[in-house]
């Protein structure tokens, strides 16, 4: 078996991995690119809105993510949400900071995200699921992460006490701009 494929649950030991594989993933994204958007078109300022995101999902062992950090799929469980109260908080204080004005378009598209959540019954809500194309900036297309950890990681939802998994909405930003960045190359994103 490749080892590669292997999924595992992240930890707080973690974050800077799965920080830097989800913020230049969605670096690009039509959805989170436009959200995280600057009016000067900076960009520096979306890793650290993304590592509180991360940061409250590690507060559930339902953050899973390849070995060397290549994919990785953010599950939040049944009765959770994505940040604690003061992680929210915190979040919306970057946001207004290096937003400005547009800090309010970000509050609403997550806001909408929320709300479309079912509230009747317990399921576990797929926040985000990541990949790249490369294997740690080797040139290997590995077109298979997202499916290993998006087959492997609801089933054992499931296992565990919900009846249904549920995924409100399923963002896929495929981007080999991890791996690039880790060998030094040019990134390229399709």
């Amino acid at each position: 078996m490749d080892t590669r494929l292997a999924a595992r649950i992240a930890t707080l030991r973690d974050l800077d991995v799965v920080t830097d594989t989800i913020t230049l993933a969605f670096a690009e994204d039509p959805v989170w690119a436009v959200a995280f958007a600057r009016s000067d078109g900076r960009v520096d300022h979306q890793r650290a809105l993304f590592r509180l995101w991360i940061e409250g999902a590690l507060r559930y062992p339902w953050v899973w993510m390849t070995v060397g950090g290549e994919a990785v799929t953010i599950w939040i469980p049944p009765g959770g949400n994505d940040m604690s109260s003061e992680q929210e908080e915190a979040f919306d204080g970057l946001a207004s900071e290096h937003l400005g004005e547009r800090a309010g378009l970000l509050s609403g598209l997550l806001h909408r995200f929320a709300a479309a959540r079912p509230t009747k019954e317990p399921y576990y809500y797929l926040s985000l699921l990541v990949r790249t194309q490369l294997i740690a900036g080797r040139g290997s297309v590995w077109r298979s992460s997202p499916t290993t950890l998006h087959e492997s990681t609801p089933r054992r939802c499931r296992r565990i006490s919900s009846p249904r998994t549920r995924s409100t909405t399923v963002v896929t930003s495929v981007s080999d701009s991890v791996a690039s960045a880790r060998s030094g190359r040019r990134s390229t994103t399709t």
